[in-house]
């Protein structure tokens, strides 16, 4: 091509089951490689990106609608830096988002006709054995009609867990429980 770029086809039964175009050896673009996969009748069913970053993007499509997507960020040794972030759609409108990063702690967020109602926050860790912080999940939810923060509880490694109320984003109570007794 003209353009510089190498497209390759490649086809499975008789039919096209997916496309590349791959960046010019003059790297004019963040990209390497894009890639379309198609189903039996045509349809666009993935795509996917590969960053000269080291990033790695995909999307799911059913009938013309993104139905999932993901984008994988390459290992820098920093504990604080995204792993993964993936979210999960219905009918086009975000319904969950997930993220984890390089220590092991992980979130997810549900949400509520595109609102977000709920995140989970997890320390467990690269191997599931216990995390860096000293809590082991915190759940938050949120008010759906100003999108702050309704209540947050932490559940503490040591068993202690606290439960905080909020009213239009202002902390109003805090509930402590250390039904072990651990703090005597």
């Amino acid at each position: 091509l003209d353009s510089g770029f190498e497209e390759r086809t490649f086809y499975r039964d008789g039919y096209v089951s997916s496309f590349q175009r791959i960046d010019s050896p003059e790297n004019t673009n963040d990209w390497s490689v894009l890639s379309t996969a198609f189903d039996s009748a045509g349809a666009i069913i993935a795509e996917y990106i590969s960053y000269d970053d080291g990033r790695y993007f995909q999307q799911n499509i059913r009938d013309g609608i993104v139905t999932s997507d993901s984008l994988r960020y390459p290992e820098t040794g920093n504990p604080n830096a995204l792993a993964r972030v993936s979210n999960i759609y219905d009918d086009g409108m975000l319904v969950r988002k997930f993220g984890t990063y390089e220590d092991g702690r992980s979130y997810q967020d549900e949400f509520t006709d595109g609102v977000r109602d709920t995140r989970y926050w997890s320390d467990r860790g690269v191997d599931g054995s216990g995390g860096v912080k000293p809590w082991d999940l915190i759940v938050i939810n949120y008010d759906l009609s100003t999108g702050k923060m309704a209540e947050r509880s932490t559940y503490y490694d040591n068993g202690i867990s606290k439960v905080e109320t909020f009213v239009d984003g202002t902390r109003q109570t805090i509930t402590q429980t250390d039904v072990d007794d651990v703090k005597s």
